[in-house]
């Protein structure tokens, strides 16, 4: 018996879904109306909680690179923005192990995220024990903040796992106080078909799985963009980010070392455009496209000094989360040893 596929795409909600791929207990479906690839309901891979745990647990020996990692990325986010992360109130969806919540805290971000696994917020109060009352300890919604607004919201490898994540990003859209942003990256699945047979032939996921088995929604480039914009987002910017391609991140990946070999090998993927078919992040800045800001930029890094009131960045003093973080002794935030020499970020933009 053929088994069951979810109908529903969890993007755009459409009824057009056909399966795609089916390897051992997981089974993926492919949108027709879309592109978008999901996991379908009756895929026991996302189900298998003590294999995800396992996975999870890895970013306690790992954490120091995640600091590495994330440096970079903030060095990114904060250029596309135009501005300082200083005095700036951000959300994070999906904190993970804590690295980019503990650098932002460091950085002077006024900062709350949520965070629903147990196994990443067990790891949070071990690393980066500033965040822990910082963090909201489920899945995201509205109602837990209380009406708080942001000038920034993240969403870093976190969308990929929502099974709803079209009614997500309505609500992020709602958490944006004017002239707000907010940052996604997911991984880009493009060329699924190559790069889970290199995942399965080398094991890159426990027993052999073709991606992450928690990883519920697939992103390519124009899937994604059609995705945010259907939910009313513009999209400022949108790029391919390279992995295998990046000589910064494969440096920290090896502890710091970078053997001649290596560094051949990486141009040479880049050279022939192999590292974004082996593997590769989608990173984007959106904004609301209703918002009076966004329709009167012409530029998408026009943007105030964060340290002075405006219109668009209130008294940064008058927000009851930031008040009951002052009430805890919260706001100074904790120090860390990240390293604040950022290598230079080298993306390739999708045009569109």
């Amino acid at each position: 018996m053929t088994p069951h596929v979810s109908p529903v795409c969890p993007a755009c909600g459409a009824e057009k879904a056909g399966i795609y791929w089916r390897r051992l207990d997981m089974e993926l479906a492919l949108c027709g109306a879309c592109g978008l690839l999901f996991q379908t309901r009756e895929s026991g891979a996302r189900k298998n909680s003590a294999l995800i745990d396992r996975i999870y647990s890895e970013y306690v020996s790992t954490f120091s690179r995640h600091l590495a990692f994330n440096e970079i990325r903030l060095e990114k986010i904060f250029r596309m923005l135009g501005r300082e992360p200083k005095g700036l109130k951000i959300l994070e969806l999906g904190v993970g192990n804590g690295a980019l919540g503990r650098l932002l805290l460091e950085k002077g971000s006024l900062y709350t995220g949520f965070e629903p696994y147990k196994t990443c917020r067990e790891i949070i109060y071990s690393c980066a024990p500033g965040l822990k009352n910082l963090i909201i300890p489920e899945k995201f919604s509205l109602e837990a903040l209380k009406g708080e607004k942001f000038d920034l919201v993240i969403a870093n490898d976190a969308l990929e796992h929502m099974s709803e994540p079209g009614q997500v990003l309505e609500g992020l859209k709602k958490a944006l106080k004017p002239g707000g942003s907010l940052y996604l990256e997911v991984p880009d699945e493009s060329f699924l078909r190559i790069k889970g047979r290199v995942r399965i032939l080398f094991r890159m996921y426990e027993k052999g799985y073709l991606t992450n088995p928690d990883h519920v929604s697939l992103f390519t480039p124009a899937t994604f963009r059609k995705f945010a914009e259907r939910t009313g987002f513009k999209v400022e910017l949108l790029e391919r980010e390279s992995v295998w391609g990046d000589p910064a991140r494969i440096r920290i990946a090896l502890g710091g070392k970078m053997p001649f070999y290596v560094l051949a090998g990486i141009y040479a993927l880049k050279f022939t455009g192999l590292d974004l078919v082996l593997g590769g992040n989608i990173t984007a800045l959106l904004k609301d496209k209703n918002d009076p800001d966004t329709r009167l930029s012409r530029h998408p890094l026009r943007a105030e000094s964060p340290l002075r009131p405006t219109p668009h960045n209130p008294d940064r003093r008058d927000s009851p989360l930031l008040r009951l973080h002052e009430e805890r002794g919260l706001v100074s935030g904790c120090r860390g040893s990240g390293n604040n020499e950022s290598p230079d970020y080298r993306g390739r933009q999708v045009s569109g």
